[in-house]
């Protein structure tokens, strides 16, 4: 069953094509996936998704072999405990020897069988039967703290795999779908979490973003998406916030009947409707409903852009809005790393012009370039400041910053 999409400013191509492959979960591709029932129009690239490697895995657990010992009488009993260690070669102790219940039973090297009900050893380690076995592709990280993910775990084309730290899996998203099918979940209005957002995740493209309400026009973007502006509806409360969320990368992860499946992309658009959460576009929808295209439960969260060149049509770059002049001029950023959260500027050579430049009225996601500088004679030193508090620099003549529909490198 299709689930009514969110309604977005621009149209775009509904053919939808590839699926996401995931690494160590389960991910067929979809092809040709149906329009959800009412799509949105609009615009948004985003990127990749979050793609842990492999299951957690324990290597080479410990184990304590006795050497030597010699046969004991009447071994211990344990409730719960540690069992104790048949010498090398020796033999069961008395009738009632060790058993743990629940408990791990280690037998040495070339030792009697271990009692009834005690649990096997496994080769090198530790193996407790009944314990919690890592799931199948979960999540994986390099050097750091390993979370276990569902069956078919978090695992995207262009995924994401943490290195050096734990990996973040979405809190309050339930493990499955209930008795509802995982593409027809119930419209509910976003809400905002420690995690992130909760809510409804859907569909409205399969073609490179048109630039949507972020005015990035024409791009190469397929991992993109439109967000909320709602929480409820007509309240603004939501993510968008004027277009300042414009450019931002986020994990978005959806409950399948393969567990979870996750995808980076960049928000270039936002949907209005009150049980718009995120909505996706480009190849961003196959890579996560492999249950069908249609509305599904799920979580997303604020990341980098930085690592996921799918969300990007080339290198973070200032833009000179058309109709701009050295009268009058507006700036934006285009494929940043993160939100931006302000852009200050200086003369380099009359250190009085300088300052923070404000958005332009009525013009979401530009900031408008001071008269003080488009009428320096001078370069212009600009930085952009991010959300996360990183920072990207350029230096500019006035007069480029004038120059309608230029493209002037970040670095």
């Amino acid at each position: 069953m299709l689930a009514a999409g969110c309604s977005t400013v621009n149209s775009e191509p509904t053919a939808q094509t590839g699926g996401a492959a995931g690494i160590g979960g389960s991910a067929p591709n979809t092809t040709g996936g149906a329009l959800s029932t009412g799509g949105n129009t609009g615009n948004d690239a985003s990127s990749g998704g979050a793609s842990p490697t492999g299951g957690a895995r324990s290597s080479g657990g410990a184990s304590s072999l006795g050497t030597g010992g010699a046969p004991g009488t009447a071994r211990a009993k344990n409730s719960g405990g540690s069992g104790a260690n048949n010498a090398s070669g020796g033999t069961l102790g008395n009738t009632g020897g060790t058993k743990n219940t629940g408990g791990v039973t280690l037998t040495s090297s070339g030792g009697a069988a271990s009692p009834t009900g005690g649990v096997a050893s496994a080769s090198g380690g530790t193996k407790n039967t009944g314990g919690t076995l890592s799931a199948t592709g979960g999540a994986k990280n390099t050097g750091g703290t390993s979370t276990v993910a569902p069956t078919g775990g978090v695992a995207a084309t262009g995924g994401r795999a943490s290195t050096g730290g734990a990996s973040a899996l979405p809190t309050g998203l339930p493990v499955d779908c209930g008795a509802r099918n995982c593409d027809d979940a119930t419209p509910v209005n976003p809400q905002l979490t420690s995690y992130g957002a909760l809510g409804n995740v859907t569909m409205y493209s399969t073609g490179p973003s048109k630039g949507g309400a972020c005015i990035y026009q024409d791009t190469k973007i397929l991992y993109y998406a439109a967000i909320n502006i709602n929480i409820a509806p007509g309240d603004a409360k939501g993510q968008w916030k004027g277009g300042t969320i414009c450019g931002q990368c986020f994990e978005v992860t959806v409950v399948t009947k393969q567990g979870y499946k996750s995808v980076v992309v960049r928000v270039t658009d936002k949907c209005p409707d009150g049980s718009c959460g995120m909505d996706l576009g480009g190849s961003a929808p196959a890579a996560v409903m492999v249950d069908g295209i249609g509305r599904y439960q799920g979580a997303w969260r604020a990341v980098t852009c930085a690592g996921h060149p799918e969300v990007s049509d080339g290198p973070p770059s200032i833009h000179v809005k058309d109709g701009s002049s050295s009268g009058w001029a507006a700036i934006q950023v285009r494929n940043p790393t993160m939100a931006v959260a302000g852009i200050d500027y200086k003369d380099e050579m009359n250190g009085s012009i300088a300052g923070s430049m404000g958005l332009a009225p009525g013009i979401e996601n530009y900031y408008l370039v001071p008269t003080d500088a488009l009428a320096s004679f001078s370069t212009i030193d600009i930085t952009v400041r991010y959300v996360d508090g990183s920072m990207a620099t350029a230096a500019i003549a006035s007069s480029q910053l004038g120059t309608a529909n230029s493209d002037l490198p970040l670095n």
